[in-house]
């Protein structure tokens, strides 16, 4: 059993790790395979995904270790990768370091390297070669300074040689076209829970990073999208820790921010955004400091820098994801903060040539602060907590929706 495993992990990777493809979403969220290979295929998650439901989403495995909010990555080979966690108990406030890797040719999770730190409210970024994976930040005062790359082909996490200048958590990472990644504002502690306007480059050719441009206004918790040119990045939405009301939106072009023309974005965090085949983006949902929890939905044209309406989903949600699908449609899955009783297991399609949204699956467990994405032409959700919002009770199951 433990050849059979090992060979089941070296073919993947030879199979589909040769094509340097990157991330096909983001973002939320035990031993070593290389170095602990004794563990089998018993260790691995038997469960066999259910048959295909017409009006519910399918069950697709359960984690070996359930995760709240530790941070889960998609990439367009098909590996999920989910790391990190925390535990506020009566013994105290843990981070956890522990990963797991998903498999999709066996449908089975297997236990990963585990992280040099522990991390929750972290970044994971599939670097350009899509064969590298880089963690920033995390809520612990000495290592929120520190990121570490997790080499798949090898299953081992190394410290990048150098700290970055800021503490960083609950911040954002974004791969850009150069292959730098662009790490913007966060928490710069969790003790004084100050926000910052610093942005910081990392170069993955010299392991380095560089000082860029600051954004106008400090602010964590936002949502970062990548343009269609590559390089430039909108900012929108946040936690106004320092600002207060409203935040508004920045665009980061060529090392400086500028705010858009207009801004419609509410005084909003916990919203989502897709970027949309015309180079539209998305924004919808979110927790407004003045409203509540809002089903409203705008779309940013990057040509004009200017925002417009579009039609509000059916629910009112935070904490959900928004999947950009092969079709052009944008599936809206998860959150909290609902209208009925019912909205919990809503998704929804947003159609860009209508602007219109309509019903779609149901969910079978309610979960908020998940990740998703597509692997074999299906959108696959990864962890998150219920709607107690207790991080403390994660969700296990993993929820596949065939496209």
């Amino acid at each position: 059993m433990k050849i059979r495993f090992a060979f089941s992990i070296i073919q993947y990777l030879l199979v589909y790790l040769g094509n340097g493809s990157n991330v096909s979403t983001t973002t939320i969220s035990t031993t070593n395979l290389s170095t602990d290979i004794t563990h089998s295929d018993e260790d691995a998650e038997s469960y066999t995904a259910t048959t295909f439901s017409p009006d519910r989403w399918n069950i697709d495995s359960y984690h070996l270790n359930p995760r709240s909010v530790g941070t889960a990555i998609v990439t367009t080979n098909g590996l999920i990768l989910t790391c990190g966690n925390y535990d506020m108990s009566s013994t105290g406030y843990f981070t956890d370091p522990f990963c797991e890797i998903y498999l999709p040719m066996s449908q089975k999770w297997h236990t990963a390297a585990t992280m040099q730190a522990g991390r929750d409210t972290y970044t994971l970024t599939v670097l350009q070669d899509g064969k590298s994976i880089l963690a920033v930040g995390c809520s612990d005062d000495i290592d929120s300074y520190t990121v570490e790359i997790y080499d798949i082909e090898i299953d081992l996490w190394t410290f990048v040689p150098v700290l970055m200048e800021d503490q960083r958590l609950s911040h954002t990472a974004t791969l850009l076209q150069n292959g730098q990644i662009l790490i913007v504002g966060g928490k710069l502690s969790v003790i004084d829970l100050f926000d910052t306007s610093r942005a910081c480059l990392y170069d993955p050719s010299s392991n380095m990073f560089i000082r860029t441009g600051s954004m106008n206004i400090p602010r964590s918790w936002h949502v970062a999208t990548l343009l269609n040119d590559g390089l430039s990045v909108l900012v929108t939405g946040g936690y106004p820790t320092l600002y207060g009301g409203a935040l508004p939106s920045e665009i980061y072009i060529n090392g400086s921010w500028f705010y858009t023309n207009n801004d419609m974005m509410c005084d909003c965090t916990g919203h989502a955004a897709a970027l949309l085949p015309d180079g539209n983006v998305l924004i919808a949902g979110g927790y407004s400091y003045s409203y509540g929890v809002v089903s409203s939905a705008i779309l940013y044209d990057p040509a004009t820098h200017t925002f417009s309406p579009t039609q509000s989903m059916a629910c009112s949600r935070m904490g959900f994801t928004l999947t950009l699908l092969p079709s052009g449609q944008v599936l809206a899955a998860g959150g909290i903060g609902f209208t009925t009783d019912e909205c919990p297991l809503v998704c929804e399609l947003y159609d860009p040539v209508s602007g219109q949204w309509t019903s779609t699956r149901l969910l079978n467990t309610i979960r908020q602060g998940h990740a998703a994405g597509i692997i074999n032409n299906s959108v696959i959700l990864i962890g998150g907590y219920d709607d107690d919002g207790d991080p403390n009770n994660p969700v296990d199951q993993i929820e596949i929706y065939y496209l």
